[in-house]
């Protein structure tokens, strides 16, 4: 009754052979959905304090009721669900928040 619905999707880039799968783009999205929304606010706290270090050099961005992104990091909540991505490569993964919103939405 209590426990969370989680979601999990990582995609890998294209690369050759020759390449070092440490060089390839990836990008790994988390989805937790918790039973309560104060469950939901402390993981995305949870997570920011984690992956920014404590450091407060991130971005906040208006969407949905908390968004926070940093280096290829980003947190963001709506109500009692939880999305993290983590992408390494050479986009900027703050161009596609609202994607990412939207995505959080549609669940």
């Amino acid at each position: 009754l209590l426990d969370p619905e989680s979601w999990y999707f990582h995609q890998y880039g294209a690369f050759n052979e020759d390449d070092s799968p440490n060089d390839v783009p990836h990008l790994e999205v988390i989805i937790t959905r918790y039973p309560l929304d104060i469950l939901a606010e402390m993981r995305a706290e949870e997570w920011s304090r984690q992956k920014f270090n404590n450091s407060g050099d991130y971005q906040q961005f208006d969407v949905l009721d908390e968004c926070l992104y940093a280096g290829g990091i980003l947190v963001l909540r709506r109500g009692d669900t939880v999305l993290f991505a983590d992408y390494y490569g050479e986009q900027d993964l703050s161009e596609h928040i609202e994607h990412f919103a939207q995505m959080l939405m549609d669940l």
